[in-house]
């Protein structure tokens, strides 16, 4: 059920033909805005809406790599190398006007030992009522 949004496909992913996992710049809220609209297009947001989750989204200064819809409303993924995530987590959780759900930590093994997904499992009351509470 996730859907990648870093595909090098030019505007429509949050990366711009950027290689490997950790190396995206910060995210901008026009991109974090076309990945929240993807993410929630089965239900009747506005606009409005969706860009004040964005400009939210991309005051965080690590960068999204990924965001789907999840049981309790949005999931965002970040990247880290080694110990990074242990010092991103804090500012992660503390996401202004929204309810962290839950926090999954990843070690992406074999291919990738040095590599964490951290995901986020965020409600922005801007996004509706979209899971089960």
């Amino acid at each position: 059920m996730e859907r990648e949004a870093t595909k090098s496909t030019g505007t429509s992913g949050l990366t711009s033909g950027r290689t490997g996992l950790a190396d995206a710049p910060p995210t901008e809220a026009g991109d974090l805005r076309l990945a929240i609209a993807r993410a929630v297009a089965g239900r009747k947001i506005s606009d409005d809406s969706i860009a004040a989750v964005a400009k939210k989204l991309s005051a965080i200064k690590h960068p999204i790599r990924g965001i789907d819809v999840c049981t309790h409303g949005i999931c965002i993924d970040y990247f880290f190398t080694g110990e990074e995530w242990l010092k991103a987590l804090p500012e992660l959780v503390r996401a202004k006007d929204s309810r962290v759900y839950g926090v999954e930590i990843f070690p992406w093994g074999i291919p990738f030992p040095d590599i964490y997904r951290v995901r986020v499992q965020q409600d922005f009351q801007e996004l509706g009522a979209p899971g089960i509470r």
